[in-house]
């Protein structure tokens, strides 16, 4: 009988403990997730104030993934990543780099999030890398939410850039798909 106490109280506590360091941990998530969205908001010029801000919550977001590797951490601290590069206070390259790192760990968490596959797009936009790594993130982004929002505005941004550039290396690794590119670019004009 002292045994089976014993188990029970062993596993109560290690559930005690784990729940502790997820709550924690979505705790400090949420405060990152709310500043991000206030960054948002924000006028431009007033990013260099960001800047003590901006350090707290990249702190905060490296704690939170030692408590609890969720995939919707992982993105935020991308998200935060890229914050840094907006905000000019992080090598670009560095920090783009480190960001589709955690967006490619959310995949393997989490593989059909289209909006995670549409910034490891974007991101690749950003350093200018159009290769094959970048054509299947727009794919898989196409594949697991053609009408996400977040995937029809990256795709609008690749159909107009095909459109603009046909000459370009963007339009010649795109040319298997231009039956996506006009799904995009109408759906684009549509929308004016």
């Amino acid at each position: 009988m002292k045994v089976i106490k014993t188990i029970v109280i062993i596993t109560l506590l290690f559930g005690a403990f784990t729940a502790g360091r997820y709550g924690i941990a979505n705790a400090m998530f949420k405060s990152t997730e709310q500043q991000i969205e206030i960054w948002h908001r924000i006028n431009p010029e007033s990013y260099q104030s960001i800047e003590p801000q901006y350090q707290e919550q990249l702190s905060n977001m490296q704690t939170v993934l030692m408590l609890h590797r969720n995939p919707q951490y992982l993105e935020t601290k991308a998200q935060l990543l890229e914050w840094g590069v907006r905000l000019q206070l992080a090598d670009k390259m560095d920090n783009l780099n480190q960001a589709n790192a955690l967006y490619l760990e959310s995949t393997k968490l989490r593989p059909s999030w289209p909006v995670t596959w549409a910034s490891l797009a974007l991101n690749k936009w950003h350093m200018a890398e159009f290769d094959k790594d970048f054509v299947v993130y727009l794919l898989n982004a196409y594949r697991y939410g053609k009408n996400h929002p977040q995937v029809a505005q990256v795709w609008q941004y690749v159909s107009t850039a095909v459109k603009q550039n046909k000459q370009s290396k963007l339009s010649e690794l795109l040319t298997p798909y231009v039956s996506i590119i006009d799904y995009y670019d109408k759906t684009l004009l549509t929308e004016r």
